[in-house]
């Protein structure tokens, strides 16, 4: 439509308010579902964190519990008398001791699952004491002496037969400088294992204890070499945070890892797949995208058929008001008899059509009419004030003896009044109405004088006979006259030429104020 050629059309405004819309809907869905998203989770971390806090903080109650044990047991009345040759006691008594000594330890290891095993060693009296049974030392048991005197007391550490914690001391009635007793508690791996395992859960995942210091895993749940590849993974975080959850990918799995805080088996650390915690967001994804595409489908459709129902029909009317406005009053728009608004739009266009074509044929005539009236008007007020100024003008040459010169207005004179005096029609062709406005041209200038130049350009030979009214050029080189240099003292110039990219234009143009 080249009417409507750099302006927004209805189905322009119509498409971007939807669009619009839209943007405004699925800015708020997706923002809305981003935030809820984000606290899904949120909720999933804490969960899991609260969870292994959980598991953890029990784990850690028992094993302290243990080690409380473990250091209570050192105030048992019957320890100095096992200790060593210091105290001199009957066979009797120190076998009860023996015994009861045992029977502490047996308490100890049948207090908790945890515990595998304990053992009392007592170099001065080279016993060994253990919930099996009351031995002598022997070399094997000189040398784990040593091993367990190497590493310290208080902490818990870690050998190929799993955890285990060593406490050693001296009775209260010697104080030899070496031990009298090395007291050894250790802890069972598959009860630690099995008490890590309960975390798991019904998730796809597990559990673990790791220490970093030497890399050493504990599974309690889960896929053994999944739980290792974590825990490597794991080992290589640099400064990883405890009580966050960390991100891992192990091929093209991800997971999602609590490292809990250090306790004394080392990091208590909950993995699970993210697939498996992350399910119902990843539905929810699928539920808005559905929603989304849905939407943005219907608004597709209403856009269709707006498009089908309202821009094409008025698409039409907007053409056929085009063709009318260029001139072809003969167009008419074919009715879809749809009994729509258009329907009548179109009956209504059709019938104005006829009816304007009608008025615009009596007002053509009446126009035609009123201007030849207005042309011979025109004629009879200029006839006498320009036939004035000539006469003046003629005068004054005579009386300053310019014989040639009156004869030259004389001449102008009777070819100017020859023309429009002429009967018969009031359209000339172009190059009788030129040759008039020089001949009224050259009297004015005799007016004049030197004070103006008037150029003519030369008339394209394909004009020459093209019908015009019969004054189209005097009045626009009087408006020159009266308007544009009349003023001037000197150097006045009017220029009359023609244009004929597009059929012909006469262009009138002076220099004046």
């Amino acid at each position: 439509m080249k009417r409507l050629s750099g302006k927004t059309t209805l189905q322009q405004k119509l498409t971007i308010g939807v669009v619009v819309i839209l943007s405004v809907l699925f800015g708020s869905v997706l923002g809305l579902h981003l935030r809820t998203v984000n606290v899904m989770h949120q909720m999933i971390y804490e969960q899991m964190e609260s969870q292994a806090d959980y598991y953890q903080q029990n784990l850690e109650n028992e094993i302290g519990q243990i080690l409380n044990l473990q250091i209570a047991f050192f105030n048992d009345r019957n320890l100095p008398f096992v200790t060593g040759p210091v105290i001199d006691i009957s066979d009797y008594e120190l076998r009860n001791s023996l015994l009861s000594v045992e029977s502490r330890i047996q308490s100890i290891v049948n207090i908790s699952s945890l515990v595998d095993t304990a053992v009392l060693y007592l170099p001065k009296s080279n016993y060994i004491i253990s919930p099996s049974g009351i031995g002598r030392i022997r070399s094997a048991d000189e040398a784990q002496m040593e091993r367990y005197l190497s590493v310290g007391n208080s902490s818990i550490f870690f050998d190929e037969e799993g955890y285990y914690c060593v406490q050693t001391g001296e009775s209260g009635l010697n104080f030899s400088k070496d031990p009298n007793y090395i007291f050894v508690i250790r802890f069972s791996s598959a009860q630690i294992a099995k008490a890590i395992g309960r975390i798991a859960g019904e998730g796809d995942g597990g559990a673990f204890l790791y220490r970093v210091s030497d890399g050493v895993c504990v599974e309690g749940a889960g896929d053994l070499q999944e739980a290792g590849e974590v825990a490597e993974l794991i080992g290589g975080i640099e400064n990883f945070d405890v009580d966050k959850p960390v991100q891992l990918k192990i091929d093209k799995t991800r997971y999602i890892a609590v490292i809990g805080s250090p306790g004394a088996l080392g990091y208590f650390i909950q993995y699970e797949k993210s697939e498996a915690r992350t399910r119902y967001i990843w539905q929810s994804w699928l539920a808005v995208t559905l929603f989304l595409l849905v939407t943005a489908g219907m608004a597709c459709g209403f856009i269709w058929f707006t498009k089908k129902a309202v821009h094409e029909p008025m698409n039409e009317l907007v053409t056929a008001f085009d063709r009318m406005r260029a001139g072809d009053l003969n167009y008419h728009i074919d009715r879809r008899d749809t009994n729509s608004e258009f329907d009548y739009l179109y009956r209504e266009f059709n019938d104005t059509q006829d009816k304007l074509q009608l008025l615009i044929e009596d007002n053509y005539n009446q126009r035609n009419l009123l201007e030849k009236a207005q042309f011979k008007q025109l004629q009879n007020q200029i006839n006498p004030h320009f036939l004035y100024n000539s006469f003046f003008i003629l005068r004054r040459r005579i009386q300053r003896g310019d014989v040639e010169g009156a004869a030259d207005i004389a001449a102008h004179l009777g070819d100017y009044f020859k023309y429009i005096t002429r009967d018969g029609s009031d359209h000339m062709p172009l190059w009788q109405a030129l040759e008039h406005a020089k001949s009224y041209a050259a009297i004015q200038r005799s007016r004049f004088g030197e004070r103006i130049q008037i150029e003519f350009e030369e008339l394209p030979a394909k004009f020459h006979d093209l019908s015009v009214p019969r004054l189209i050029l005097q009045p626009l080189l009087e408006n020159s006259f009266a308007h544009g240099i009349e003023n001037l003292a000197s150097g006045g110039l009017i220029r009359i030429r023609f244009e004929t990219e597009e059929g012909l234009r006469i262009i009138v143009e002076d220099n004046g104020q």
